[in-house]
C-alpha cells in the first residue's frame, strides 16, 4: 500500500509539473520544447557530442538542451572506436 501511495504521490507531482509548463508557456511551440526537455530530462539521458575542432577536444551536452553549458569529454576512448576518414 505504501509503495502504491508513493506512486501516486510521483504521478501528482509529474502533473502538477506538466499544468505549470501549460500555463508558463502559452506558445505552442515554447510549451512543446519544455514538454519535450522535460520528458528528456525524466527519462534516460541522451547526449549531443561536438567539435569545434575536428575531433581533438569533444565536448556533449544532453540531447534537446540548449540551455546548460556543454561539458568537455575526458575518456575518449568511445570516440576512437569510429574514428574520422581523411
Amino acid at each position: 500500500m505504501r509503495e502504491e501511495y508513493k506512486q501516486i504521490t510521483e504521478l501528482h507531482q509529474k502533473l502538477q509539473t506538466i499544468y505549470d509548463l501549460v500555463k508558463k508557456y502559452p506558445n505552442d511551440m515554447e510549451l512543446g520544447e519544455k514538454i519535450r526537455k522535460y520528458y528528456y530530462d525524466d527519462t534516460e539521458t541522451s547526449y549531443i557530442y561536438e567539435s569545434p575542432d575536428g575531433g581533438k577536444t569533444v565536448y556533449r551536452r544532453k540531447f534537446n538542451d540548449h540551455e546548460t553549458s556543454r561539458e568537455l569529454v575526458k575518456d575518449k576512448s568511445q570516440i576512437d572506436l569510429f574514428p574520422l576518414k581523411a
